[in-house]
């Protein structure tokens, strides 16, 4: 039953955080860098962010040795783009990237209740 309640907490905060992302951050970048670079730099950003989760396992790495990574290896592809970005910028594509991922996975683990018999 607990299981249940933190689950669809953590389903709730997901939700919110995409929420806030697509409200507030999509429209500013978007009048920021342009809607068609904007696109090219997302998928950048989530390409940056798998080859991250793929290549540096947490059991190995931190959550900001892998942020590192990601910023790194994103800012060179956005200036071999010739897209130019601000740091807070740079983070909000990343935690875009990862919002969406951690999203992804979690629609696609199913649930594994246990039915109790009385």
């Amino acid at each position: 039953m607990e299981r249940e309640i933190i689950m669809e907490l953590l389903q709730a905060v997901i939700m919110i955080a995409t929420l806030l992302i697509t409200r507030y951050a999509i429209p500013y970048l978007v009048s920021r860098i342009g809607s068609e670079r904007l696109q090219q730099a997302a998928m950048l950003a989530q390409q940056a962010v798998l080859y991250a989760e793929q290549v540096y396992s947490p059991d190995y790495a931190s959550g900001q040795e892998r942020k590192d990574v990601v910023v790194e290896l994103l800012g060179k592809l956005l200036r071999e783009h010739g897209i130019n970005v601000s740091e807070y910028e740079l983070d909000m594509l990343i935690e875009a990237a990862v919002k969406t991922m951690n999203a992804a996975k979690e629609a696609k683990q199913p649930e594994t209740e246990t039915i109790e018999e009385d």
